[in-house]
């Protein structure tokens, strides 16, 4: 009945493959219609308060892709996530009436849109947090009822240029139309754009430079008169009015202002620039735009506003809704930012991506500085080495630096999302942006997870995330020696480098992160920093799940925030880290971890799998016989092999079992041991990098005996692909190989194995204990090398050939497979760029 063994179990192996169902979730969020016509209403009246708009928000039809069939209905504003697109159909009415035109307003959007009106195509490109306007051509629009079909995919994260495949900390990122939908009726005669630019003197005295754009140009005979306003705090400090010259655009003439209140945290000063078109007194039409009077500059690593040395207080903010999506939801910003205020911070950093206007206009309302992210990482090279994606990179920069004129709050913009220094490049490319986008108007920095003062030579200043946080002080006194005087401000937003603090004691993030931001807070750290974004204000999901989280028990929930992603408040413990260490686990302080409960699965495992080999080593003669003959002269053996001196395929079943689980155990072992590592969740993205592969992963790494009955499977199906590789080679030899004689010689080319029968038992408490890994790594390293050459030796023997002829086109043909593979991965997966990052990080434990 053994003889079965081999074909029973490649049955078994197949079964691990199931075929995949073709539909796919999509997890779909929407927000009542109600609130969402009062926010846009509002946020529409306030800047143009004479124009008409038709709200789309509330039922669409969901379409079949590519076709005309109704699958249902779905509320929009709505984000959702699934690689599935959605297609999106509403019919509106129009009263078209001459020279009227109609702007159609998506609001700030992600994902690869595309806009048909009428059955016509009119717009594709792909977004990503950005707001998008488009003007629906006349001639396709009907006086009447009218069909927008609206059609929308997720991107690919990691094949797609903005944001490129960053697997740190990466916030969950949805697609949809995140905002509000409505369409626009402009006027015959309508103000295309207002933009202005202010300068504010030390004496309070300030200028405005203001470009106006009509759509079309006024003719001398036609009486249009632009009135313009200035008001701050709602009070008119300025009024003019311009006669009509002939031109589209008018540049005015510097307005004075001899007494303004610049914007601070202190004293949000608000003030506004309004421009009307009217006739014989009548206003055809108005449009409102914030004014930033603010100055705002770095000086000897300190920031300066209005001319005062300014400490910067910061918070990092990543927006998701209570539901964890980036559904757009006004009344929770303002809350979240009026608690942030009252918690007695000045700036908020805002991670990875802009917001919608309204977010920078409560920054100014309540007194928060922002510095603003922008989703550009220099990791894909492959990818950035375009014009397209150039241009994209300058829209995203774009987006944000437009605000700057509008939003005294707006401080900074952030040019790259963890840069790796070392990289020259990734400079080359930092260089190019900037080059690109120059002159920027706001004082731009990069984040960094590495110190390196050459990212200073582009930028002002570098917020750097101190991921080592076992020894604060340590740390702070190396980044400072490296650093030589450039300017930095820590930052404490990505996961720490290890949890570790010994090897039974694991520390959470919130305590680490509250130790640092008391120790910074009170000055008792080395050196003088000029602010701080240490703490986050709120617990987000993340868009690649870390391994880090399995503490919590959901790992794709980061739960770092002051407040949890429900925005209930977080009480952190006030003791020192030294005196939690010593107070025993509580809810936010330490988790001590049980040694020997983490071992014992292990341990138990390894026993029996160790008691019954030497069970059959004792009792069963020609076992023992075959296993001495096999490590002490494999030649010998593969010989008997190739002359169908039968071994036993209970024997070599029982044999591939007893090292599969071994190996199992000490893989199991090391991937559990750096559950808690940075560097190897950064790892496990650069081979999950799907979110979805990723979670069964990390599922994999923190169930011990899944992992272990995974991992014996995997090892198996080594074995039973090596077989196949000598069938394979027998094909072009002048004997016939059987598949069990091919699988018997695998199995026992690695017999040499069992020798670390006792590692595998030991492996995990011993990887507690050591501090250096060498050892292990060469001792592994070792027994792998010497399989192969048994390996290849039995592949000679039963295909009759030269040992010296094998072993090179063996070696070459996985030289060239690892090549290949190389190839790939350098090509399209920039692993060469990640590789080195990993090594950069590995480094910061030196």
């Amino acid at each position: 009945m053994f003889r079965n063994y081999p074909r029973l179990l490649t049955c078994l192996l197949l079964l691990l493959f199931p075929i995949m169902g073709l539909s796919e979730e999509i997890i779909y969020y929407s927000l009542p219609e109600a609130p969402v016509n009062e926010y846009v209403s509002d946020h529409f009246q306030q800047r143009s308060p004479y124009r008409e708009i038709l709200l789309l928000n509330g039922e669409w039809n969901i379409l079949s892709p590519g076709s005309e069939t109704v699958l249902g209905s779905a509320k929009l504003p709505a984000a959702f996530r699934g690689s599935a697109g959605l297609q999106f159909e509403r019919k509106f009415e129009i009263n078209k009436s001459a020279g009227r035109r109609y702007r159609l307003h998506l609001g700030w959007m992600s994902g690869n849109l595309q806009v048909a009106l009428n059955d016509s195509v009119i717009h594709r490109d792909y977004y990503f947090c950005e707001p998008v306007n488009l003007d629906l051509p006349g001639q396709l629009l009907d006086n009447g009822v009218n069909r927008l079909r609206l059609t929308l995919r997720q991107p690919d994260l990691r094949f797609n240029d903005t944001p490129p495949f960053t697997p740190i900390n990466l916030p969950r990122l949805d697609t949809g139309f995140l905002e509000g939908v409505f369409i626009e009726t402009l006027p015959p005669l309508f103000i295309e754009e207002v933009s202005a630019s202010t300068t504010v003197s030390p004496d309070s005295s300030a200028k405005i430079q203001a470009r106006i754009r009509l759509n079309r140009a006024l003719l001398q005979q036609e009486e249009y008169r632009l009135h313009v306003l200035v008001l701050e705090n709602d009070q008119i400090v300025n009024e003019n009015i311009f006669n009509s010259n002939g031109q589209p655009t008018l540049e005015l003439p510097p307005l004075s202002l001899e007494h303004i209140t610049p914007w601070s945290p202190a004293n949000p000063a608000s003030h506004q620039l309004v421009v009307r078109v009217d006739s014989a007194g009548v206003v055809l039409d108005e449009q409102r735009i914030m004014l930033s009077f603010r100055t705002m500059e770095m000086r000897n690593g300190f920031f300066y506003l209005n001319g005062k040395k300014t400490f910067l207080n910061g918070v990092n903010y990543v927006y998701q809704n209570r539901e964890g999506s980036q559904l757009w939801d006004f009344a929770q910003v303002r809350q979240d930012l009026a608690d942030i205020k009252q918690r007695g911070f000045n700036a908020v950093r805002v991670i990875l991506h802009g917001l919608p206007a309204p977010f920078y206009r409560l920054c100014d309302e309540l007194g928060l500085l922002c510095f603003q992210d922008t989703p550009i990482s220099f990791t894909e090279l492959s990818r950035v080495n375009s014009s397209r994606t150039l241009q994209r990179w300058k829209r995203q920069v774009g987006v944000i630096t437009a605000y700057q004129g509008n939003y005294s709050s707006l401080a900074g913009i952030g040019l790259g999302f963890y840069p790796n220094p070392s990289s020259p490049a990734q400079q080359q490319l930092l260089a190019g942006l900037l080059k690109a986008v120059q002159p920027l108007p706001l004082l731009s920095y990069t984040t960094a997870l590495i110190a390196d003062p050459a990212l200073n030579k582009w930028v002002d200043w570098q917020l750097l995330d101190i991921v080592e946080r076992n020894d604060i002080d340590a740390q702070f006194a190396r980044v400072y020696q490296i650093m030589k005087g450039e300017p930095w401000l820590p930052s404490g937003y990505s996961k720490a480098l290890s949890y570790r603090i010994d090897s039974t004691r694991v520390t959470y993030d919130l305590v680490q992160i509250q130790n640092f931001f008391t120790r910074l807070i009170n000055n008792r750290l080395p050196g003088e920093t000029a602010g701080h974004f240490i703490p986050t204000y709120n617990d987000y999901l993340l868009n690649y799940p870390s391994v880090q989280n399995g503490s919590y028990g959901n790992f794709y929930l980061n739960s770092t925030g002051l407040v949890d992603l429900q925005r209930a408040p977080r009480k952190l413990p006030d003791q020192t880290m030294s005196e939690l260490a010593f107070s025993g686990a509580t809810q936010f302080g330490f988790v001590y971890e049980n040694k020997a409960a983490a071992s014992f699965i292990y341990i138990l495992i390894g026993f029996l799998n160790l008691f019954l080999f030497l069970l059959s080593y004792k009792r069963y003669r020609v076992f023992r016989q075959n296993l001495h003959y096999s490590i002490k002269k494999p030649h010998g053996f593969f010989v008997n092999l190739q002359e169908r001196i039968v071994i036993p395929s209970k024997q070599s079943i029982f044999m591939m079992f007893v090292l599969a689980i071994n190996g199992a155990i000490i893989v199991s072992s090391i991937t559990f041991f750096y559950r808690n590592n940075l560097v190897f969740d950064y790892l496990l993205s650069l081979f999950f990098y799907d979110p979805a592969l990723k979670e069964l992963a990390v599922k994999l790494i923190w169930n011990q005996s899944l992992s272990i009955l995974v991992f014996t499977l995997m090892i198996i199906a080594v074995f039973y692909l090596m077989a196949s590789a000598i069938k394979f080679f027998s094909f072009f030899g002048q004997s016939r190989v059987f598949f069990s004689q091919a699988l018997a010689a695998s199995i026992w080319s690695a017999s040499p194995f069992v020798l670390l029968l006792p590692l595998g038992i030991f492996m995990y408490s011993i990887l507690l204990i050591m501090k250096s890994y060498w050892i292990l790594t060469a001792v592994l390293l070792y027994f792998h090398v010497w399989t192969y050459f048994r390996w290849v030796n039995a592949t000679r023997v039963l295909t009759d050939r030269l040992y010296s002829r094998m072993f090179i086109v063996m070696t070459i043909l996985i030289i060239l497979g690892v090549a290949g593979l190389s190839y790939l991965s350098l090509t399209y997966f920039n692993a060469g760029e990640h590789l080195q990052y990993v090594y950069q990080l590995h480094l910061l434990k030196s």
